[in-house]
């Protein structure tokens, strides 16, 4: 969660970009995989980290229902639904529990 929107240790993903840039199924950690695999640790939306990273996420929603992230692997025209779907299930999983 420290890690979140700074440069990555890795040399090739050294740009904080990285974390907007999306795909899926999951493939590279982005701010989509590291909250879905977090949320599975048990840690939850209290975790000040994390409730900056579900606000960023919610932020970049367009009014269509779509995430504006930059797209990785974009062979598959539904991407832009799948990334979204994704992500509602995020939502859904930390915010169940209103």
């Amino acid at each position: 969660m420290s890690r979140f929107f700074q440069r990555d240790k890795y040399n090739d993903r050294q740009d904080k970009k990285y974390w907007e840039s999306v795909s899926f199924p999951f493939w590279f950690t982005n701010i989509v995989t590291s909250l879905d695999s977090l949320y599975f640790l048990g840690f939850k939306k209290e975790e000040p980290q994390i409730n900056l990273a579900l606000d960023w996420l919610a932020q970049q929603q367009n009014t269509d229902g779509t995430f504006n992230l930059k797209l990785l692997m974009i062979r598959d025209k539904d991407l832009i639904y799948w990334v979204a779907l994704a992500i509602c299930r995020i939502f859904k999983r930390y915010y169940n529990n209103e």
